[in-house]
């Protein structure tokens, strides 16, 4: 099923950005149509982190831009036992922020840059066709759920680096206004006492809700970017916001506290959102 999505999205992807305004920045390659590197047969060590799978005579593990010199004594020596694979979840996430690439601010580009080259070499050594097999066997109630006590002392973050910094401490969120898609691409909190705090872009649909008086958990997937959240409060529940790439975070407020002080780096998008409970 998840091969079909993915097949579908990138014959459908050539007529959509026909029609774009604002073409991405670098061609989309099909995660399936890397072609696999061959591993040197003279690695004298192998090399475990995915911008650094070069073996240098002289400098030890390099980059691929260090690698693009020339330099013949430079082999290809990844250690394929501690090179995570790509994984689906951030394969949806990078194609979303994919199509709006043109429109990202500078600090959110530099990050989709370093994930081009992240997912170029990481699927330069696991066969996409392979993952998909792997992803697709586990059950859907078995995929792995970061679980995150809060804190009343120091903030829970989730996402990025790019964007900008926006903060509010002091009173609790009664509502929350979002605009998103596959991604989040704005947040706005009212806070009691009337206190605002907004960040991010015009993309996406537009929709909002009013909180209960304490808000004990949040739902939120994330990578680079924010890809989605939802809020919760014993029974209460909001509607979930966004898509489905990134990994699944569950943050939990401490016994007897709730939500108050919310942080978040936006720019096109929300890159970073960060949480603390009184």
């Amino acid at each position: 099923m998840i091969f079909a999505a993915l097949t579908l999205w990138a014959c459908s992807f050539a007529k959509d950005n026909a029609n774009s305004k604002l073409a991405p920045l670098t061609r989309f390659v099909p995660p399936w149509d890397f072609v696999q590197l061959e591993v040197a047969d003279n690695c004298a060590i192998s090399c475990g982190s995915w911008n650094a799978l070069y073996l240098s005579a002289d400098y030890g593990c390099v980059g691929r831009d260090h690698a693009a010199y020339g330099d013949d004594k430079v082999s290809f020596c990844p250690d394929k036992t501690v090179i995570k694979t790509w994984t689906v979840d951030e394969e949806l996430e990078y194609e979303a922020v994919y199509l709006i690439s043109a429109e990202l601010e500078p600090s959110e580009l530099d990050d989709f840059n370093e994930i081009t080259v992240e997912r170029e070499m990481k699927l330069s050594v696991h066969p996409w066709h392979m993952l998909l097999q792997e992803e697709i066997d586990v059950p859907q109630d078995r995929r792995r759920v970061n679980s995150v006590s809060g804190s009343t002392s120091s903030y829970s973050c989730f996402g990025g680096n790019g964007g900008a910094w926006r903060q509010h401490e002091g009173s609790r969120p009664n509502w929350v206004g979002v605009r998103h898609g596959s991604l989040i691409d704005r947040l706005e909190f009212k806070f009691d006492g009337n206190g605002l705090m907004g960040g991010g872009g015009s993309g996406g649909g537009y929709s909002s809700t009013d909180f209960p008086g304490c808000i004990h958990y949040i739902y939120i997937r994330a990578g680079r970017y924010v890809d989605g959240i939802q809020f919760s409060s014993g029974s209460w529940v909001s509607p979930y916001y966004g898509g489905h790439g990134g990994g699944e975070y569950a943050l939990y407020s401490p016994s007897g506290t709730c939500l108050r002080d919310i942080k978040m780096k936006t720019g096109r998008l929300v890159d970073q959102i960060c949480f603390r409970f009184d």
